[in-house]
């Protein structure tokens, strides 16, 4: 199938700060034409899923409970990609508004996590499929509520202060911790919340400074899984295409 026929990923931002950094760059070095649509700036939810060949949901500031129109719209474009099997991957409140569209439920976090924190990855064939031979790695983290694992869904990643870190549902996969942003995301929150880094405290919370100073080291851990994750999402979204191509083409020729 030539990608000039690939119908776009489509990515939902909310929050001006919370942009998809690598998720989009790695898109591009993929040649896999995508649709950036940007609600805090007044887009609207897409009606339908037709048009689309993927669903990407990034993070943001509400919670996935907070009755904000949009939501609901979200939710809804959600069910309608899992129910079309359009593979959907989420980012945070993305994982959250996952978890919520296949009816888990989103909670206050059993700790806070902003900063770096080490993931650990399940045993078992399915992580295995996602994560390769990789069994824990440093995950960046800036959440203050945490999804539930849904029911037919399996948790494949772990954390020591919120245990929920990561499922898959078919080929959906959402994600707690934030394996999308980049040094200039980390800089951008790190500075813009100085204040509240200040004063708040926690086993799973990291000053400022050190969540800086650790960047050097950990991004690029977490940027190698990244790749991993986004080229096994992105082998879901074109095994589909390649599908229902197929189905076209022998429906054509009957």
């Amino acid at each position: 199938m030539s990608l000039l026929s690939l119908k776009p990923v489509a990515i939902l931002e909310y929050d001006l700060d919370n942009s998809p950094a690598y998720f989009a760059e790695y898109l591009r070095g993929e040649k896999i034409p995508f649709e950036h649509i940007r609600i805090d700036q007044g887009a609207a939810v897409p009606k339908s899923i037709t048009p689309f060949s993927g669903l990407c949901l990034m993070g943001g500031s509400p919670s996935v409970n907070d009755d904000l129109p949009w939501i609901g719209d979200v939710l809804k474009l959600t069910r309608e990609a899992i129910a079309h099997d359009v593979p959907v991957i989420g980012h945070c409140f993305g994982g959250q508004l996952l978890s919520k569209a296949l009816g888990g439920t989103i909670t206050q976090s059993p700790e806070p996590e902003i900063g770096w924190g080490n993931c650990a990855i399940e045993s078992g064939e399915l992580a295995h499929e996602w994560f390769g031979k990789v069994r824990e790695f440093p995950a960046f983290q800036w959440h203050f509520e945490s999804f539930s694992i849904p029911e037919n869904a399996s948790r494949i990643l772990r954390g020591e202060n919120c245990p929920n870190q990561a499922f898959v549902s078919g080929p959906h996969i959402g994600f707690q911790p934030h394996i999308e942003v980049d040094e200039a995301v980390i800089r951008l929150w790190a500075d813009k919340d100085r204040v509240m880094l200040k004063n708040l405290r926690g086993p799973g919370v990291q000053t400022r400074q050190k969540m800086i100073a650790e960047m050097k080291a950990k991004l690029p851990a977490m940027r190698a899984i990244s790749q991993q994750i986004y080229g096994v999402w992105l082998g879901n979204v074109l095994e589909r295409q390649m599908s229902i191509t197929t189905e076209v083409i022998a429906a054509m020729t009957r």
